[in-house]
C-alpha cells in the first residue's frame, strides 16, 4: 500500500508541473527530444507490411514460354504443309505406275495365251524307227535297220500308234530347250519297262524334242496400299477440349508461434477445371503441348467468434435496438472485414459485457486462367496407348469471391439481422506457377480423333499467400476426359 501511494504521489506531482507549463517550450531546449530519441522511436515502430511480388521473372517466364510456343507451332505446321506435299506427289506416282504395271500384265497374259494355244495346234513330226538292238545300252550307230524280220506281229507298231507330247507353258526344270536331231549321240540307259518292250519286239519311240518357244516369266504383282499420313507419326498436330472435376487443398507453414487454428476448420470443396489444348507428335514418343485452362479453388469454412456484447453501440429504431460489431475472418488464402448487425427487442435484456459467440459458415472461391506447358511419353502404338507427362504452368488470378450464406448469434435476447463485407483475400498474390504431373490411357476411335483419361496431380511452386504470419502452397488431383483432332 506504501508503493502505491508513493506513486500515486509522484504521479500527482509530474501532473501539476506539467499543467503550469505553457504551449510553448522551454528556452533551454530540455523538453523537445533529441534527433537520438526520434530515431529510437521510428525504429521501435512496426511498419507495415507491404506485399510485394517476390517472382517478378515470371512474368517473362511467360513470356518466353509463348513465344517458344509459336516458334515450335509454326516450325511443325510448316514441316507439315512440306511432308504432305511430298506423299502427294508420291502416292500420284505411284498410282501412275500402278496402273502402267496393270496394263503391261494384261498385254503378257495375252500374248502367253495365244502362243500356247498355236503351239498346241501344230502336228509334230517323229522318226520312224523299226527295230532297236537288244542292248540295254544304245550307241552310235546302234539304231540300225534290222535286217531279220519279226517271227510274230508285235501288238503294237508305229503305224497304229501315235505318241503327241504335252506341252506345258512351264517347262520342267531338269529339262534343257533346244532340238535333238536324227543324227544326234544318244547314250541313255533304258528304263526296265522299256526293255522289256524292247525284248519283245515292240518299238519304243522316243519322240525328237522340236524348238520350245521360250515363255515369257511370271509377273507377280503384289498389291500394297499407299503409303498414309496417319496420327502418331512425326509432325502430325492435334487440338482437343478437355474437362475435369477437382479436388483442391492446401498446406499452410506457419512462420511465427501464432496459431493458425482456421486452418483446422476448413475443408476442400469439389470444383472443376476446362481447357483448350493445341499439341504436335515431336516423335514416335515424345510430344509437347500447350493451351490455356479455367479452374478453381473452392473452399469452406466453419468458424466461431466470441463478441463482448456493449449496449453502447446499439441504436433504436422503433421497439428494436440495432447494433453492429466489425470482425476479421482469416483463412488460408487470406483475411476477409466483415461487419455483423444484430437486434434485440426492447422487452429483452442483456449483461453489458457478456461474451456472445457468433457462429460463421463461410465459402471461397479463387478461378484461375492457367498457361500450360507439358511434355508427354507415349507407350504403345495401337488402339490403346499410355502416356506419362510433366510440365510447368503459370497461373493469373482472374476473379475472387467470399461469402458467408450462414451466420448465427447464439443468443436468446440477440437475433442475426444483416452481415456486410468490407475487404477479402487482399494478400492473396495475383500470379503463381504450379508444376504437373499425369498419367493418361488413349483410345484410338479412328486416325483423326482419340479419346483421353488422364489423373493430374498440380502444386504450387510459388506460394499462393504470403504474410509474416504464415504462407500458403495449394494443390488439386484431377480426372481429365478429353477429346483430341489429329490433323
Amino acid at each position: 500500500m506504501d508503493e502505491n501511494s508513493h506513486n500515486d504521489q509522484l504521479g500527482s506531482f509530474f501532473r501539476k508541473s506539467f499543467d503550469n507549463l505553457g504551449d510553448d517550450s522551454s528556452p533551454g531546449g530540455w523538453d523537445i527530444p533529441s534527433d537520438a530519441v526520434w530515431a529510437g522511436i521510428d525504429q521501435g515502430l512496426t511498419k507495415p507490411t507491404v506485399l510485394t511480388n517476390k517472382w517478378p521473372w515470371q512474368k517473362w517466364a511467360l513470356v518466353a514460354c509463348l513465344l517458344i510456343g509459336i516458334v515450335l507451332i509454326g516450325f511443325q505446321i510448316n514441316t507439315n504443309i512440306q511432308l504432305k506435299k511430298q506423299l502427294s506427289a508420291q502416292s500420284t506416282q505411284i498410282e501412275i505406275l500402278q496402273g502402267n504395271l496393270n496394263q503391261l500384265l494384261a498385254e503378257k497374259q495375252q500374248e502367253g495365251s495365244t502362243h500356247q494355244q498355236t503351239v498346241e495346234e501344230v502336228e509334230p513330226k517323229y522318226p520312224t524307227l523299226t527295230q532297236y538292238s537288244k542292248s540295254n545300252t544304245v550307241t552310235p550307230g546302234a539304231i540300225k535297220e534290222n535286217k531279220t524280220a519279226p517271227t510274230a506281229t508285235p501288238p503294237f507298231s508305229i503305224e497304229n500308234t501315235t505318241i503327241i507330247p504335252k506341252v506345258t507353258s512351264d517347262p520342267l526344270p531338269s529339262m534343257s530347250i533346244g532340238r535333238i536331231e536324227r543324227d544326234q549321240k544318244i547314250t541313255t540307259i533304258l528304263p526296265a519297262s522299256d526293255r522289256n518292250m524292247e525284248k519283245a519286239g515292240i518299238p519304243v519311240l522316243y519322240p525328237r524334242l522340236t524348238s520350245v518357244a521360250p515363255m515369257h516369266p511370271r509377273i507377280h504383282f503384289v498389291h500394297s496400299p499407299l503409303p498414309k499420313f496417319v496420327q502418331n507419326s512425326a509432325g502430325v498436330f492435334f487440338i482437343g477440349a478437355y474437362t475435369s472435376p477437382n479436388l483442391s487443398g492446401n498446406t499452410v507453414f506457419k512462420r511465427t508461434l501464432t496459431e493458425t487454428t482456421f486452418k483446422d476448420r476448413e475443408s476442400a470443396q469439389l470444383s472443376g477445371e476446362h481447357g483448350l489444348e493445341l499439341g504436335v507428335q515431336l516423335t514416335k514418343h515424345w510430344s509437347i503441348r500447350s493451351g490455356i485452362n479455367f479452374y478453381a479453388i473452392n473452399l469452406k469454412s466453419h468458424q466461431v467468434f466470441d463478441v463482448e456484447y456493449n449496449p453502447e453501440y446499439e441504436m433504436q429504431v422503433s421497439d428494436k435496438f440495432y447494433s453492429e460489431y466489425s470482425l476479421t475472418i482469416p483463412s488460408s488464402y487470406g483475411s476477409s472485414d466483415v461487419e455483423v448487425q444484430v437486434k434485440r427487442s426492447a422487452g429483452q435484456s442483456i449483461q453489458a459485457g457478456r461474451s456472445v459467440p457468433f457462429e460463421f459458415r463461410c465459402k471461397k472461391k479463387l478461378n484461375f486462367v492457367s498457361v500450360p506447358m507439358i511434355a508427354a511419353y507415349k507407350i504403345g502404338n495401337g488402339r490403346l496407348s499410355f502416356n506419362v507427362k510433366a510440365g510447368l504452368a503459370l497461373n493469373l488470378l482472374s476473379t475472387k469471391s467470399f461469402s458467408i450464406p450462414h451466420v448465427k448469434v447464439k443468443h436468446h435476447a440477440l437475433k442475426f439481422h444483416q452481415i456486410k463485407i468490407h475487404r477479402s483475400f487482399d494478400e492473396t498474390h495475383n500470379l503463381t506457377m504450379d508444376y504437373l504431373l499425369g498419367l493418361g490411357i488413349a483410345y484410338q476411335m479412328s486416325l483423326d480423333w482419340s479419346l483421353a483419361l488422364e489423373p493430374t496431380f498440380r502444386k504450387n511452386i510459388t506460394p499462393i499467400i504470403s504474410t509474416d504470419i504464415f504462407r500458403t502452397n495449394n494443390y488439386s488431383i484431377g480426372l481429365h476426359v478429353g477429346n483430341y483432332f489429329w490433323f
